[in-house]
């Protein structure tokens, strides 16, 4: 949690200033869980935050959510998560991809 925290706060000064800013990745937090920490009690204004259901998590601020996919990968057994995003105007298609591997 400190260490998705700390990230957070690296980029949020940038957000705030409305630059456009995404930080992804295996954060090794699930959203909203039974026991243990939740992935978003380290997220904060302007991000929000889209995940696969387990511990990969895309933030992003000052730019539009289009979808989440969560798409299998050849040779190993850990899913791909695929969040698409828009510039404000709309012109540019963001694609953000993360995954990972024990």
């Amino acid at each position: 949690m400190a260490q998705c925290k700390a990230a957070i706060a690296l980029l949020r000064d940038r957000a705030v200033a409305g630059r456009q800013t995404f930080l992804a990745g295996d954060f090794s937090l699930k959203y909203a869980p039974l026991i243990g920490p939740d992935v978003q009690d380290c997220n904060a204004a302007p991000f929000f935050r889209k995940g696969d259901g387990s511990v990969q998590h895309v933030f992003a601020a000052n730019l539009g959510y289009v979808r989440t996919e969560v798409t299998r990968m050849t040779y190993t057994g850990h899913p791909a998560l695929l969040v698409v995003l828009t510039r404000p105007r709309g012109e540019v298609v963001i694609r953000v991809m993360a995954s990972y591997d024990d």
